[in-house]
């Protein structure tokens, strides 16, 4: 217990610091829903599919993300992921849209570890993406082009 108050005490901290350096530049109503399956293929190996739906303002699209990877059980404490893909759609919306419709794909790896401290189950994830994200540019007669993905 002793060794939970100092932690406690600086991701409070932090959390406050934080908090005071945003600014919110729009307040609008976002829903936000999620759905997450592990499936289990065997005692070792599980397929991880998450999907998550972002909406503001009355259910106006904001962002769709798919997220698919490979788990691998190496203990009942450590599991791995070593490639993982995402999509990304983000049309435009909201009080302040964005000029384009920009999508994203992402490639991961991550690793989790459980362990129980007292009577709390604790789970970290620690995940490493790299983004390719959907480049545009308009010409000068309106036009929208667009350059593909860049990391």
């Amino acid at each position: 217990m002793t060794r939970i108050i100092p932690v406690v005490s600086i991701l409070l901290v932090f959390g406050l610091i934080e908090g005071y350096s945003q600014r919110a530049t729009v307040t609008q109503p976002a829903e936000w829903f999620s759905t997450s399956s592990s499936i289990k293929m065997s005692s070792r190996f599980s397929l991880f599919v998450d999907g998550q739906y972002r909406f503001v303002k009355g259910m106006d699209p904001m962002q769709f993300q798919f997220r698919i990877g490979g788990d691998f059980k190496i203990n009942s404490k450590l599991s791995i992921m070593p490639l993982g893909y995402v999509s990304i759609w983000n049309p435009k919306y909201g009080d302040q849209p964005a000029k384009y419709f920009n999508n994203e794909h992402r490639i991961f790896q991550q690793f989790q570890y459980k362990h129980n401290v007292s009577n709390f189950r604790l789970q970290h994830r620690f995940r490493i993406e790299e983004r390719f994200l959907q480049q545009h540019h308009t010409e000068l007669d309106g036009t929208v082009i667009d350059e593909g993905y860049v990391n």
